[in-house]
């Protein structure tokens, strides 16, 4: 199977090369604007912040703060939305116990997935910008944040991992997702 990747991962490789696609600013754009309006409707703070190649925004829910990046993905050579939402750090203990939970818990996540970045644990979500609308913008944002704020707690209890509480338990403000 992982042959079978490498050959695909090739593949694009040679078409992407002789097509060279750029960064689509106007694509960027439109998202933004997209990804405001929606925020706007849900009586969130639409703010954001300009990053390399796109655009950030920080919001939360509960406990569990989250990104909502849009960016040219350079390695996939593409502009994609991103969610990101840091949970936990890894657990000194029962690490192996703990990925095993978060294969399992993979399988009941939509939309997102478990995953770990240098020693922190997230809920990630990616996907190209093409076609995106509002309905798939939110139900990404809310599968995020609902599945980060439901885990985090019972992960952190469970295995002693510390919890990185971008969201904190407090009342909610303007860039808190109802």
């Amino acid at each position: 199977m992982l042959d079978f990747m490498k050959s695909l991962l090739k593949d694009d490789t040679k078409k992407s090369s002789s097509t060279e696609k750029k960064e689509d600013t106007d694509a960027l754009k439109s998202a933004l604007v997209l990804i405001q309006g929606v925020l706007k409707d849900m009586g969130v703070n639409d703010a954001y912040t300009e990053i390399k190649g796109g655009y950030k925004f920080e919001k939360s829910l509960g406990s569990a703060g989250f990104y909502i990046i849009v960016k040219y993905n350079a390695s996939l050579n593409i502009n994609t939305l991103t969610f990101v939402a840091p949970i936990l750090k890894l657990p000194n203990r029962k690490k192996e116990q703990f990925f095993l939970r978060c294969l399992q818990l993979n399988k009941f996540l939509v939309s997102c997935a478990l995953a770990v970045v240098d020693d922190e644990v997230q809920i990630f979500s990616e996907r190209d910008l093409t076609g995106l609308d509002a309905y798939e913008f939110k139900m990404m944002m809310q599968s995020v944040a609902i599945s980060a704020n439901d885990l985090d707690d019972p992960l952190s209890k469970e295995f002693g991992a510390e919890m990185i509480a971008l969201g904190n338990k407090r009342p909610p403000r303007p860039d808190t997702i109802r």
